[in-house]
């Protein structure tokens, strides 16, 4: 005999783990399962356990024999602690489990430029593969009454808006009747000049609540104006700057000056005209 096949029983549970072994069979050989639950439950001083032999032969052909009663058996039931085919791995939760955290490790290893590469390598081999109904239900969960901002972040948000615009823009995908159809969705609605006065009133009220202190109710204008009755305004009897302006000559305060003279000024046009 070169090897056997064996399964471990959980006599607590009744899970079982399925293997082979090149070697004799009181060698001490346990298994070479990489399951936590399963080591976590072979520890565990409250379950019983037994190993019984299923086959004895050589090293190929027990492995032959592993790989056929793995091959009838449902491994992502709870039945078994096996996690793998020989090298086909089943996803069982605890295999999800610890990919997820070695995915989580090497991502928070990346530097910011190494992110950016991984993620355009990603969007790259997925381009023209449709996804499956299991993943289209997970990220509408995940996206449901979202917002662009909130799923992505503002600055994603925004590089994502500028593609859809680049690529739409002179682009006409709705016929006229379809047009005519959304312009009389929008009448009385809370968008453009034909909003009922239900919509104004919502928008107004809004508007207060978020800029409270640009609406003052009157009360708050009349304790103002009580508070500053008698107080002397700082540039009272304080003359006003003068200046000149160099193309016209003349003088006058500062704000009007600047607003019609200097760059402004019509003298300026003689100038360039006289040069």
């Amino acid at each position: 005999m070169e090897a056997f096949v064996y399964t471990w029983v959980n006599l607590t549970n009744n899970k079982k783990y399925i293997g082979y072994h090149k070697g004799s069979l009181d060698d001490g050989y346990i298994c070479s399962s990489k399951s936590n639950l399963f080591w976590n439950d072979f520890i565990n001083p409250d379950m019983q356990w037994e190993r019984v032999i299923l086959f004895e032969g050589t090293r190929n052909e027990c492995l032959e024999k592993e790989q056929l009663l793995l091959k009838d058996l449902d491994l992502m039931s709870d039945e078994y602690y096996n996690n793998a085919r020989g090298a086909s791995i089943i996803f069982s939760d605890e295999v999800i489990k610890k990919m997820s955290n070695s995915h989580k490790i090497r991502w928070q290893n990346l530097s910011d430029d190494e992110r950016k590469e991984h993620s355009i390598r990603v969007s790259k081999a997925k381009t023209g593969k449709p996804c499956s109904v299991i993943t289209k239900d997970k990220l509408k969960a995940l996206y449901k009454n979202k917002t662009f901002v909130e799923r992505f972040g503002e600055n994603k948000a925004k590089e994502i808006g500028e593609k859809i615009s680049k690529s739409n823009t002179g682009k006409h995908y709705h016929s006229e009747e379809h047009k005519q159809n959304l312009s009389l969705k929008l009448i009385g609605n809370k968008y453009g000049e034909n909003q009922s006065k239900e919509t104004r009133q919502i928008k107004r009220e809004k508007w207060l609540n978020d800029n409270p202190g640009k609406n003052k109710s009157e009360e708050t204008k009349r304790k103002i104006s009580e508070a500053r009755k008698g107080s002397v305004p700082w540039n009272k009897g304080q003359p006003r700057k003068k200046i000149i302006c160099p193309h016209c000559g003349k003088e006058g305060g500062e704000g009007l000056m600047q607003r019609w003279h200097f760059n402004n000024c019509k003298n300026i046009k003689n100038e360039q005209n006289f040069k």
